[in-house]
């Protein structure tokens, strides 16, 4: 075995874990069906993206970074 951890693009099988990590950091609780819909959402944007990091089939983490636009400013990435 290694310990090595690997970063992925999420997709919609991810929503449990997800949903596992945000309850014990604190987020408020949603039904994996509304995690779902917000995972859908945010994969269909061409301005988010959203990765898994994992570890011997373990979720860790993830990671949503979207592109912020705004007024009177240069366009950016933002992590949410």
């Amino acid at each position: 075995m290694t310990d090595t951890s690997i970063v992925r693009e999420a997709g919609i099988d991810d929503a449990d874990a997800i949903n596992e990590l945000s309850r014990h950091l604190g987020y408020e609780s949603l039904t994996v069906l509304v995690l779902k819909d917000n995972i859908e959402t945010i994969l269909a944007s061409k301005s988010d993206k959203l990765w898994i990091v994992e570890q011997e089939n373990q979720t860790l983490g993830w990671l949503h970074a979207f592109s912020a636009n705004r007024v009177a400013s240069a366009a950016f990435i933002e992590i949410g």
